[in-house]
């Protein structure tokens, strides 16, 4: 690499001085959680507890994670997502129901 593409590299990566604007579409809950807390609620170690076809192990992170810590979201209380079609057409074995949250 030359001293320019160097320069060119430093400049594309983001500092707190200098932020880099970006747009996204959806981002994962486990994307945008603490670590350190979300590895303190257990993470997501309970999948072998789920039946094969189970789904909510986003949501059953979220309630563990504010049973401990609390929490807020923009969504109405109870509304995990906006009921848009999903490839997952059973949802009968939803992981919150299955698993404890605390």
């Amino acid at each position: 690499m030359t001293k320019n593409d160097y320069r060119t590299i430093d400049v594309l990566i983001p500092t707190r001085d200098r932020p880099r604007k970006y747009r996204i579409a959806w981002a994962s809950g486990c994307a945008i959680y603490d670590r350190q807390k979300l590895l303190d609620v257990g993470g997501y170690n309970f999948w072998q507890e789920l039946p094969p076809h189970a789904c909510g192990e986003d949501v059953l992170v979220q309630l563990r994670l504010m049973a401990k810590y609390g929490g807020c979201g923009l969504l109405p209380s109870g509304a995990y997502h906006q009921e848009l079609p999903t490839t997952i057409s059973d949802r009968s074995l939803d992981a919150p129901h299955l698993l404890p949250i605390c």
